[in-house]
């Protein structure tokens, strides 16, 4: 059954990139462009970062993923908002249309996918079983903005200019370099599957 799980989360991916290998047209994140952080301590840094993610009301961003698992490699587009509990993940075709769209709020997903005419409501554990960056016991948006440089988590390690990682389930998480806004982030899950999340534009309000 997991091996099943393994191979649709795999090919809905790869219906992603083949639709993606073209180009992506996306509208740029709203918002004010965020300042670098530069703290005299990791302590007084991760102090910074949690002012940032309580007077936060939204941020946005458009993103490079690469997904590698074993020797099979897709990579995509997306963008994503997140405001509060609230998330939306949005695949673009090279039309602008959707190809794929997530809205989380809280636990509660909505899930579609364009390329096979597929939709569904269902929780946080749903999501992860199809897109290979989500956790069974952390919401959406909460991982978002983890992925995005905010310390949602106890676990993430701070250095004076942003977050170093942070351990989440399965995953270990890297920022490279470690900076606020994040330029690339790592997931490497346990059993050798790898996320690769590049930020290409990012904005905050």
């Amino acid at each position: 059954m997991k091996s099943l799980r393994v191979a649709r989360c795999w090919l809905l991916v790869a219906a992603l990139a083949a639709t993606f290998v073209f180009g992506c047209r996306s509208v740029s994140p709203a918002g004010a462009p965020i300042p670098p952080l530069a703290a005299p301590s990791a302590e007084a840094a991760l102090g910074q970062l949690q002012a940032r993610l309580a007077t936060l009301h939204q941020v946005q961003a458009l993103l490079r993923v690469r997904v590698t698992n074993g020797e099979q490699t897709e990579s995509f587009r997306a963008q994503v908002l997140v405001r509060g509990e609230h998330l939306e993940l949005t695949g673009y075709t090279p039309i602008g249309t959707s190809a794929l769209s997530v809205i989380a709020d809280g636990d509660i997903v909505q899930f579609r996918d364009s390329i096979h005419n597929e939709s569904w409501r269902g929780t946080t554990l749903d999501l992860s079983r199809r897109v290979g960056f989500f956790v069974p016991d952390v919401k959406p948006a909460q991982m978002a903005l983890l992925l995005l440089g905010y310390p949602t988590l106890s676990t993430v390690m701070p250095t004076p200019t942003g977050l170093a990682g942070a351990r989440v389930g399965d995953f270990v998480v890297t920022y490279d370099p470690p900076a606020h806004p994040p330029r690339n982030v790592t997931l490497v899950r346990r059993g050798g599957q790898s996320v690769e999340v590049t930020v290409l534009e990012i904005a905050a309000s």
